[in-house]
């Protein structure tokens, strides 16, 4: 018998906030309660582009749709609608010939 971990995020998610931690912080963050992976991304420093509207009240009331489109050995296509600006959340193992083109669709 298996059971669905119902809250579990899913292979691709989407962010609009960050938090900046060493790796070292982010269980005991996690336990606290200082850090929810599903309003935030934790990151090692400062991002370069700050999304924006940062520094206001995350939500993730606005409609939103991240979905893999083709999910095969060799290629990851996903659709993302948002309506705010944030993080690509994608989990999967590192592999360092990867690359990610990004092709926008207003």
């Amino acid at each position: 018998m298996s059971i669905k971990n119902e809250g579990a995020l899913g292979r691709i998610s989407f962010t609009p906030g960050y938090i900046v931690m060493d790796s070292s912080r982010i269980v005991d963050a996690l336990h606290s309660g200082a850090y929810d992976i599903r309003k935030t991304v934790a990151l090692m420093k400062e991002p370069d582009q700050k999304p924006f509207g940062t520094g206001s009240p995350v939500s993730l009331d606005k409609p939103l749709s991240v979905r893999w489109e083709k999910y095969t050995p060799n290629l990851r296509r996903a659709a993302v609608s948002v309506q705010q600006d944030g993080f690509l959340r994608i989990s999967e193992v590192y592999y360092p010939g990867w690359e990610i083109p990004w092709i926008l669709n207003p």
